[in-house]
């Protein structure tokens, strides 16, 4: 019986975290209340309090928790193998990481958010630790494949592209209809590609 209760108390917990993910990556750290966080996930204040210590709480393990996982899923499907050529191998990690983006919308926005959300925490998360470690993967990738070029431009290039890709592709869209039949993964991509060249 105690591990049912368990199983369910984790359940819970993970139900909240998600929910959580969705609306701050919806309306931000601060215009998110705990009796909204409540109300979305079809439970009581008192409940939220009884898996976390306050909003920061929720915040914090529900955006790292997802940011972890979406960056853990970069890592599994991206080929590391140092035997594959330096350009295999970063292609794989760019194209990986857009995948990630664009099949998880709610990943993509929390990445955004939290960059002006992390203002409101003093202390460093989580949450930045794995974005930066993830920026100098791309940026050694980029490093061991083009020497002679500035990684460092090209990696912020990359991410900004990437983290606002859906963005910029429905302003282009709107510029030129014609855009509506590029894939943002495969445009942001062919960008990266030429760029590189």
């Amino acid at each position: 019986m105690t591990e049912g209760l368990g199983s369910k108390r984790l359940k819970t917990k993970a139900h909240i975290m998600n929910v959580a993910a969705q609306l701050f990556s919806d309306k931000g750290y601060a215009a998110t209340s705990m009796d909204q966080l409540a109300k979305a996930c079809k439970l009581t204040k008192g409940a939220l309090y009884d898996h976390f210590n306050g909003k920061e709480d929720v915040y914090l393990q529900s955006v790292s928790n997802r940011v972890d996982t979406a960056l853990a899923w970069v890592d599994e499907q991206a080929e590391t193998d140092v035997s594959l050529s330096a350009q295999r191998r970063l292609f794989s990690y760019a194209e990986s990481f857009l995948i990630v983006l664009d099949r998880d919308p709610v990943i993509r926005r929390l990445i955004l958010r939290w960059l002006t959300d992390a203002a409101a925490f003093d202390t460093e998360t989580l949450i930045q630790q794995r974005i930066i470690d993830s920026f100098n993967t791309l940026l050694n990738l980029i490093a061991e494949y083009r020497p002679k070029l500035n990684a460092q431009k090209y990696a912020y290039s990359f991410y900004c592209s990437a983290i606002l890709g859906d963005d910029m592709r429905r302003f282009a869209e709107f510029l030129t209809p014609e855009v509506k039949t590029i894939n943002t993964v495969e445009g942001l991509m062919a960008h990266f590609k030429e760029s590189l060249s």
